[in-house]
């Protein structure tokens, strides 16, 4: 929101009572400059006397105004100059401290708190004051002091969190220089901000919401340069061929307005803008020589005076790079001529000092005739993939702007959807909210801007998919076993519940046969990947196997327990399917395969005594092309007794086993 805007000092003038002067010596310039889009309606403030001056320093985004006016004075001449309060019907006195005849207003807050300074009576000094709701409704003036040693105090501007800033001097009373410090009021103490380096005076002009203050640091006020406070006092520079700078406005975003100058006293200077390390001329009106930036808003436009030769005024608005003649916005038949643009306030309404058709300096208040609708663009950050989609939190950032001048007011936004989010309203020109559910969230937006002008609804859509796609394997299915070369076909699908599916592959294509082309574990895999970039891998573990079917006679299979004569070769037969060579046994723990192991003989359990052996002739593997089988023949030892069970492992990690019963 719009901060209280610095105004500018009087230049040759030098005490309080003096400052309403300096209208004395502004006449009418001419030669309208082009018309910019947005045009103004005008309104005449008045004075507190008919035959008095007012001027309007400062204007808040309610479009009440504060400033000084003239008004005369029981028992006392001449006209005094007051703080004036205005607020859309006649222009209020705000007084004086402590019975005091003079005072001067100078900023305002959008809370309606109003900054100034006023002479209390009894003194030569002047009090910088700040403005307080008392208990019976009235608006009192409440001193704020000085910084030691430096009796007199100004304030300058009051930003949004009540914090002011100005100036504590001692006033000179003839020919000695001012001696005066910039001050930060807030918390109820005035604090110095010191100096630029070597300089010995320095003033504060203007204050933002981030507690950003500027002003002028040099030898003196005539003398300067400008700075920007912020944990310290830094200068600014200056134009060139202008030895001297002082800074009068900052907004929000750190934009700095103010003007370069050879002489202050004569008004001879050229007003700058000062944005990230650069301090630009903005030239001055066709036909001027001189230019002064007063305050600059949060959308970057700047108001002012500018000036020719021979000391004619004409307020100027800078925006988009090129200097407007207000007095060419405004209706042609307005008897008003605007002289000097003070302030802008986040309303784009601005306020200054004018000569009516009386050639008599009045306040003045510009209102845009906007009957434009913001526009507001929304961003997504990270930007979605080119299907519309992220896989991780999204900031939606909305930011509005205003062609018809009134600057937007707020933006009022809602969520539907994956994520809710009831409708906000929220002040100033952008915002941002964060999506954090997964699917498809809506978010309707809108921005109005000071005017009441209701921009049509949007909506953006944001898609978040963070979840892995879904893989299924049927076939091979998880631990299942195949024959080798048995034809197995592959059975497995994918899928994506938000983004959707980019690939499904797996070691084969779905519906193609699996590898059993060898015995042995094999994995089976698949990987998926959904359209934001979420990939899953999934795996079987399945078995290749010999198509073994069990042992052939003379031996009996499980569970029948076969006798033999101890020390006996028994031929065992078995079939693998085929001719599978005869590297087909597996090592087992170092023992080899076949191996044998004592067991518990089974009383109860079929018997069957081995009719056939083999002469005794060492152990060894055959395989007979003709009947298709293996024989192993297996050489038994002559000490063995009671039962044992011969363990046949082959190299597909299948095992297969007999039982005996030696006797002798």
């Amino acid at each position: 929101m719009r901060k209280s805007i610095p105004m500018f000092a009087t230049t040759a003038c030098a005490t309080t009572l003096a400052l309403i002067l300096l209208i004395a010596c502004i006449t009418m310039g001419a030669g309208p400059a082009r018309a910019a889009n947005t045009t103004y309606s005008v309104e005449n403030l008045g004075a507190l006397e008919e035959d008095g001056a007012s001027i309007a320093r400062g204007v808040n985004t309610s479009g009440q105004v504060v400033g000084q006016s003239q008004e005369r004075l029981p028992n006392v001449t001449p006209l005094q100059l007051r703080a004036f309060f205005w607020d859309g019907g006649p222009m209020q006195d705000l007084g004086t401290l402590s019975g005091g005849l003079t005072s001067a207003g100078r900023g305002i807050n959008d809370s309606g708190q109003m900054v100034g300074f006023s002479r209390p009576s009894g003194t030569t000094n002047q009090q910088a004051f700040v403005t307080r709701r008392g208990t019976d409704g009235t608006t009192q003036l409440e001193p704020l002091g000085a910084l030691p040693g430096l009796p007199s105090s100004e304030a300058f501007a009051i930003n949004e969190s009540g914090k002011i800033v100005g100036r504590s001097s001692t006033l000179p009373s003839s020919g000695p220089v001012r001696v005066g410090r910039a001050f930060l009021y807030q918390d109820g103490a005035m604090s110095d901000l010191g100096t630029l380096p070597g300089a010995s005076y320095s003033e504060a002009w203007a204050i933002n919401d981030r507690g950003e203050v500027v002003g002028e640091s040099g030898s003196d006020e005539d003398h300067g340069e400008a700075f920007l406070y912020s944990d310290g006092m830094k200068a600014l520079g200056t134009l060139q061929g202008y030895p001297y700078s002082e800074a009068f406005g900052i907004n929000d975003s750190g934009r700095i307005v103010g003007w370069s100058y050879s002489s202050r006293a004569a008004v001879q200077g050229r007003a700058f803008l000062y944005k990230d390390g650069t301090m630009r001329d903005l030239g001055t009106l066709p036909g001027d020589t001189y230019s002064m930036a007063r305050a600059v808003d949060e959308q970057g436009r700047v108001v002012g005076q500018s000036r020719d030769a021979s000391g004619q005024n004409r307020a100027f608005l800078w925006e988009d790079g090129a200097m407007v003649d207000l007095n060419s916005l405004i209706p042609p038949d307005s008897p008003l001529k605007l002289l000097d643009a003070y302030a802008i306030s986040e309303s784009g309404q601005i306020a200054g000092s004018a000569f009516n058709e009386k050639r008599q300096v009045r306040a003045f208040l510009l209102t845009p005739n906007d009957l434009t609708p913001p526009n507001t663009e929304a961003t997504l950050s990270p930007e979605p993939n080119i299907d519309g989609w992220n896989s991780n939190d999204v900031t939606v950032s909305l930011d509005a702007t205003d062609e018809g001048g009134s600057n937007v007011e707020g933006i009022v936004y809602s969520a539907s959807g994956a994520q809710t989010v009831e409708e906000t309203t929220v002040g100033g020109s952008s915002t941002s909210l964060d999506i954090t559910a997964e699917g498809e969230t809506t978010i309707t937006y809108a921005a109005r801007d000071h005017a009441g002008n209701l921009e049509d609804q949007k909506t953006i859509s944001v898609r978040i998919d963070r979840s892995d796609p879904e893989v299924s394997i049927s076939s091979p299915a998880d631990g299942a076993e195949y024959a080798l070369d048995e034809s197995v076909a592959a059975d497995y699908s994918c899928s994506d519940a938000l983004s959707g599916l980019a690939y499904c592959l797996g070691t084969v294509p779905d519906n193609v046969g699996i590898d059993t082309a060898s015995v042995g574990q094999k994995t089976f895999a698949v990987e998926a990947a959904d359209d934001v970039g979420n990939v899953v891998s999934a795996s079987s573990i399945y078995h290749v196997i010999y198509d073994f079917d069990g042992f052939f006679s003379p031996v009996d299979n499980p569970d029948v327990l076969n006798r033999v004569r101890a020390g006996s070769a028994i031929p065992l037969k078995f079939s693998l399917g085929g001719d599978q060579g005869l590297d087909i046994f597996a090592e087992a723990g170092g023992s080899g395969s076949p191996s044998s192991r004592p067991i518990p003989c089974h009383p109860t359990g079929p018997t069957d005594t081995l009719e056939q052996t083999i002469s005794a002739n060492p152990s060894r593997l055959t395989y007979d092309a003709a009947t298709d089988l293996y024989t192993y023949v297996w050489k038994t030892r002559k000490d063995w007794t009671g039962c044992r069970q011969l363990v046949l492992r082959l190299d597909d990690g299948k095992e297969y086993t007999a039982d005996f019963e030696f006797f002798e």
